[in-house]
C-alpha cells in the first residue's frame, strides 16, 4: 500500500528567549541547543561577526555566556550540540534528527546525493 501521507519536519534556527516562549506556549518539539566549543571560541567568533567595539563585543559575549548557561540548565533543551568545526556538527546535527525522525534520512540522503553531484559538476 502507497504512503499518501507525507510528513515534513520542520528546523527552525531561533534564539532562546524565542524558543522559551514557543515552548511555554504548548508548542509540541524537539529542541536542540547548539553551543561552542569553549569561550574562547565563543570569543574569536563574536569578534569576527561583529567587528564591533570591545565593549560591544563584551556585551554579545555576556548574552551569549547567559544563552549558554539556559541551554545547560534547560529542561526542555533534551539535545546538546557542541559546534566544533561545520562538517562535524552537522553530521552530529543530522544524525540527532534521523534518530528522532528516522523517515527523514531518505531526503538527507538525497540532499547530500545532489550537493555531492553539484560539486562534482563544479569542478569540471
Amino acid at each position: 500500500m502507497k504512503n499518501i501521507f507525507n510528513i515534513l519536519v520542520c528546523i527552525l534556527e531561533i534564539n532562546i528567549d524565542d524558543s522559551k516562549e514557543i515552548y511555554k506556549s504548548g508548542f509540541g518539539g524537539n529542541y536542540i541547543g547548539i553551543m561552542p566549543p569553549s569561550g574562547e571560541s565563543l570569543r574569536e567568533r563574536v569578534k569576527l561577526k561583529t567587528k564591533a567595539s570591545t565593549e560591544a563585543v563584551n556585551k554579545v559575549l555576556v548574552e551569549a555566556e547567559e544563552e549558554i548557561k539556559e541551554i545547560e540548565n534547560s529542561s526542555f533543551f533534551t539535545n546538546r550540540l557542541i559546534n566544533d568545526n561545520f562538517e562535524g556538527s552537522y553530521d552530529i546535527f543530522k544524525n540527532r534528527v534521523i534518530s528522532i525522525y528516522p523517515f527523514v534520512k531518505f531526503e538527507y540522503d538525497q540532499i547530500e546525493k545532489l550537493a555531492r553531484e553539484a560539486i562534482n559538476e563544479e569542478r569540471n
